[in-house]
């Protein structure tokens, strides 16, 4: 069905040559408030952060078939619906929430390591530090290396713990 939607940024989008992606909570008095899927290829969305509130027209369905088999990859994300934009999206953009304080932390120590490492290491860095291995898995040879050495998990249980205690420290 096609629905106005009204939402709020949970992540900041990717944004690929012909349309942007980024996770939402549906914030509609007559919709679930549930996480969802966004693709919008006016690329309005582009631009937007954690926590900034969204209005749009799209096209929803459920998130349980990938390419036409039924599939539960996008369940055990937490998403539940896809939604395809149908006229450019309105951003509201909100002082950051706390929900949005998480995102926010990722993305700038994201940026920092991509800084400070260079491009050949920042990926095992952001896998190491962060649990963050997205872009470990673009770099075929590495993760076959990390995989075959069975080394993939122990980086991503690192990088959980390591951002658990910082997140432990910066509440206390």
């Amino acid at each position: 069905t096609t629905q106005e939607i009204e939402a709020r940024i949970l992540d900041y989008p990717t944004v690929y040559e012909r349309y942007c992606r980024v996770t939402v909570k549906i914030e509609n008095e007559s919709l679930p408030h549930l996480n969802a899927l966004v693709y919008d290829e006016s690329m309005a969305l582009s631009a937007a952060e954690p926590g900034d509130r969204v209005r749009f027209t799209a096209k929803a369905s459920s998130a349980d078939r990938k390419y036409g088999e039924a599939c539960d990859v996008y369940f055990a994300r937490d998403l539940y619906l896809k939604l395809n934009t149908k006229s450019g999206a309105e951003i509201e953009e909100q002082r950051p929430t706390a929900a949005a304080l998480p995102a926010r932390i990722h993305h700038a120590l994201t940026q920092r390591i991509e800084q400070l490492f260079p491009s050949d290491t920042a990926a095992f860095m952001k896998s190491l530090l962060l649990g963050d291995k997205s872009d470990l898995y673009q770099d075929e040879e590495s993760y076959l290396a990390l995989s075959r050495a069975g080394n993939m998990h122990a980086l991503a249980v690192s990088g959980v713990q390591y951002l658990i205690f910082g997140f432990y420290r910066i509440a206390n």
